[in-house]
């Protein structure tokens, strides 16, 4: 493939930013998400509240530990999981080998509902990454 085909590519790649504004705006279930790296480094960020680098860097090692664990019990690599908590839950999804997506859901959200938004949102994510 030629530099000029690449460039091109790249050029045309949806922005991560309107697909995690869109995740937030079109789904009732969440308030804010982000992409990470693998290594922990935040590629992008939507909503109010978040801090961006630490939960990137928190949901990048607890998505490490899921995939560990999965391996182990003899799942294959981990693909999602969800975080319940007393307030609320959040959704970490792998999207593509490269990055995690991670939701953080309204109050009263349906875990269930988040995931089925996540896993639509991973296949614009990875083709984008």
């Amino acid at each position: 493939m030629s530099e000029e085909t690449e460039w091109t590519a790249a050029e045309e790649a949806e922005p991560l930013e309107t697909i995690l504004g869109e995740l937030c705006e079109e789904s009732g279930e969440v308030s804010g998400a982000l992409v990470v790296s693998r290594d922990g480094l935040t590629m992008a960020a939507v909503g109010e509240g978040i801090d961006a680098d630490r939960l990137g860097a928190m949901c990048s090692g607890l998505f490490a530990s899921i995939d560990a664990a999965s391996g182990e019990l003899g799942c294959g690599g981990g693909r999602e999981t969800i975080v319940r908590g007393e307030d609320g839950c959040a959704v970490l999804v792998a999207a593509g080998r490269e990055a995690v997506l991670a939701i953080v859901g309204r109050p009263g959200a349906s875990p269930g509902m988040m995931l089925l938004d996540a896993r639509y949102a991973v296949e614009r994510i990875a083709r984008a990454i």
